[in-house]
């Protein structure tokens, strides 16, 4: 007797697996002559149902399936698996820029409920080992401000409150890279957090974050007296978790020392320093490269000390 898992190993069925399409599963085993007795050994009494079209959300029936079909529960993500091999692959591998197309189109049609970008290709899932990642993060901590434009546009357009879509129109600011843009960027979410004033905020410190965003939108742009202004104001009212009060302190510095204002810029930078190193994280002493830069952009012998004790505290991270 032929085994079920033997008849799933192409393309289209792995694909099906992978998301979990078990409708198409079964079309495509019936299609091969299983007969219906042997697919209700597989999902129990519920085989007509979901060979009619019902979705199976169930994780308990999914692992059901799998172990009656014979196939790995990894290939249907239901476990990790360090011994899968790859779903086959349909065609020549997209490129990141491709693959970050394709999640934005997917992205609007859920947002939109319709292909307002084009139609999107299917995301394949690969049974692959999944390793612990080094760092999580939007596209912006990824050096692509662009793609984390688009998904803010995204968030700001169909966003269910005034006060969450001030938030992302101050994240709207932070990713653009004009001047001019960005600025009127500010100027929207400001007025937007404005007439939110009645809304509750989403969670306690929830005012603190916009500061910060609006500093680090000028230091960006390298208007350091308003980027100080900001960030003083986000040091004052973030310093309930250390992470968050590190990057205010750090992007504080950066600007202090940008103005000139060295006795100021090296005094919180070291405020910055002495939370770093309470922290053992990789991207929060990547959080630490603007006072790194604009230590080492100064001449004096106090701001190149900065800049060494800086350079040895984030390549020990």
């Amino acid at each position: 007797m032929t085994e079920l898992a033997d008849l799933l190993a192409g393309a289209t069925a792995r694909h099906a697996l992978a998301h979990r399409d078990i409708t198409t599963v079964f079309r495509i085993l019936r299609d091969a002559g299983v007969s219906q007795t042997r697919l209700a050994q597989a999902a129990g009494q519920q085989q007509s149902e979901i060979i009619s079209g019902r979705q199976v959300q169930s994780v308990a029936l999914l692992e059901r399936i799998a172990d009656g079909l014979g196939v790995r529960r990894g290939w249907m993500g239901l476990a990790y698996d360090t011994d899968l091999e790859p779903e086959p692959a349909a065609g020549d591998k997209p490129t990141a820029d491709e693959s970050t197309a394709n999640l934005l189109r997917h992205a609007a049609t859920v947002l939109w409920g319709r292909p307002v970008f084009g139609p999107a290709d299917p995301i394949s899932v690969k049974d692959t080992p999944t390793p612990v990642p080094r760092r999580i993060g939007v596209e912006l901590d990824a050096g692509l401000p662009n793609e984390g434009l688009k998904y803010f546009q995204l968030g700001v357009a169909t966003a269910p409150s005034p006060l969450l879509r001030a938030k992302l129109e101050y994240d709207c600011a932070w990713a653009l890279g004009l001047a001019a843009e960005a600025v009127a960027a500010l100027r929207r979410a400001r007025e937007t957090y404005q007439a939110a004033n009645d809304e509750p905020r989403l969670w306690k410190y929830f005012a603190t974050t916009l500061p910060h965003v609006e500093g680090c939108t000028y230091l960006a742009l390298g208007r350091f007296d308003s980027a100080a202004v900001a960030l003083s104001a986000a040091v004052d009212g973030a310093s309930h978790a250390v992470g968050c009060a590190m990057y205010n302190y750090g992007h504080l510095a950066a600007a202090q020392l940008r103005c000139g204002e060295l006795r100021s810029g090296i005094y919180t930078a070291e405020r910055a320093i002495g939370l770093a190193r309470r922290l053992r994280s990789v991207s929060v002493r990547d959080g630490l490269a603007p006072l790194h830069q604009a230590a080492a952009a100064r001449r004096d012998s106090a701001c190149q000390d900065l800049a060494r004790e800086l350079a040895t505290l984030r390549s020990a991270a």
